[in-house]
């Protein structure tokens, strides 16, 4: 009686049931994807932490198909800026501007934040890589929807082995807390200050044909999806230490990982890693932080399990080199972009007030 007691108790325990859909899903990712090493596998995994991290909902296939034809739809728009752009390069990159412009800007305003991701993806890495790659970007798109729509069809699977508890007040009208409201000129000026300062790294990966570090220029374009992260030198401080423990943390399980070569060992201690971040996730009350901590690990760690597991010494320092520069940079010319931006004019006597707190 206690045993089938405590069997309904865990699957009605709702953090549980998400702790334990999360190790699963990312763990299964990881061990196809290092298995099979497909073309980009290494994406895979960090689209099942994105789903399947909070708040976590089901897909239904509908909503699977709708996802990965308007990822391929806006992937399919920065081909076509490459394509038509290849022998006018300002324009691209004034196109790649533009586009990135549109996308934070509805990042700021609390837009869907996949539809986000995947603009700033599709308007900035594929047209930067298509004006002188074609074919690489073509590779690149295909591998980056189909691992799409892998990982998308993993978290349905995940949805369905793991459901969530039925809750009690599942009949009642709950009402949602209203948004608040967006301060669009606000939104705006973050925007462009966004695209004014990833401007200098664009030209330089387009002068410098640095697509072979186009994970670097991946972060650095995610990184400032939230313009407050960089705003102050401690909150700097705090992405750069968050990414270089997470590049400790990928050293510490790739030399686990080399003791025992074996693909059960490997399952195990991702297992367990991904435990321990679901935990964290979910249960923390940094848990973004983790988040934010897991994807560079995932991405270390997939990376070199996929081409060679030899080099990722040099691999390992090398990102973390690259990665600890991005906040740093960042940091330095947000306080320049302040220094010039001009000041909001303060309101009229009478008027109310917004507390920026």
């Amino acid at each position: 009686m206690s045993t089938s007691t405590g069997a309904v108790n865990w699957r009605q325990n709702p953090y549980l049931i998400k702790i334990i859909r999360f190790t699963f899903g990312v763990t299964i990712a990881l061990v196809l994807s290092s298995t099979f090493q497909w073309s980009l596998s290494f994406i895979a995994p960090l689209f099942v932490a994105m789903f399947l991290g909070p708040p976590s909902q089901p897909l239904t296939w509908a909503s699977i198909r709708l996802i990965t034809l308007g990822v391929a739809a806006v992937l399919s728009v920065g081909l076509l800026i490459a394509v038509a752009t290849a022998h006018i390069p300002i324009l691209c990159l004034l196109l790649v501007l533009s586009g990135l412009y549109f996308a934070y800007y509805l990042g700021n305003t609390g837009q869907n934040p996949l539809l986000v991701i995947m603009l700033m993806v599709g308007l900035s890495i594929i047209p930067m890589m298509g004006v002188n790659f074609r074919d690489l970007a073509l590779n690149f798109t295909l591998g980056f929807v189909w691992n799409l729509f892998l990982a998308l069809s993993l978290v349905w699977l995940c949805h369905t082995v793991f459901p969530n508890p039925i809750s009690r007040s599942a009949n009642k009208v709950i009402t949602k807390p209203k948004k608040p409201a967006i301060d669009k000129s606000k939104a705006s000026r973050d925007a462009l200050t966004s695209t004014v300062i990833l401007s200098p790294l664009l030209v330089y990966f387009y002068l410098f044909n640095e697509m072979s570090n186009v994970l670097v220029l991946c972060f650095a374009v995610l990184f400032l999806q939230n313009p407050t992260a960089f705003s102050s030198i401690k909150a700097s401080l705090v992405s750069l230490s968050i990414n270089t423990v997470a590049c400790v943390y990928a050293a510490i399980i790739m030399v686990v990982l080399q003791m025992v070569p074996h693909v059960g060992f490997f399952t195990v201690v991702m297992a367990f890693v991904c435990l321990y971040f679901g935990y964290k996730i979910f249960l923390s009350a940094n848990g973004a932080a983790h988040s934010s901590a897991l994807n560079p690990i995932l991405v270390l760690i997939g990376s070199t399990i996929v081409t060679d597991p030899s080099s990722f010494d040099d691999k390992l320092w090398l990102r973390l080199l690259q990665i600890s520069c991005v906040p740093v940079y960042f940091a330095f010319a947000f306080h320049i972009a302040r220094a010039f931006r001009p000041r909001a004019k303060p309101n009229a006597v009478g008027s109310s007030t917004i507390p920026t707190e």
